[in-house]
């Protein structure tokens, strides 16, 4: 199973510490936190005292998928930085 967050000033903490302890302590296969500030992606896995750091390229693979997910954390990013704003 997958978990993915996207941070915000007023869930910093409750996404890092509290809900990864809880992910983790559930076996979450992956949790994913989403860091706009810093155009990356965090990836923790239950077993894990830090996280892999992506601001590259992120793949996952689930047991059952035959592809892997690709992405490319710059580009996604940067789709983000030139997209219209919602309203």
């Amino acid at each position: 199973m997958l978990v993915c967050e996207v941070l915000s000033q007023g869930s910093l903490r409750q996404d890092r510490i509290t809900k990864r302890r809880a992910f983790q302590g559930n076996r979450i296969s992956e949790y994913w936190i989403v860091d706009g500030g810093t155009e990356a992606f965090e990836i923790w896995r239950p077993d894990d005292e830090r996280p892999a750091i992506m601001d590259d390229r992120l793949e996952w693979r689930p047991s059952a998928a035959t592809e892997p997910f690709s992405l490319d954390v710059r580009e996604f990013f940067s789709s983000l930085a030139n997209a219209p704003p919602p309203f």
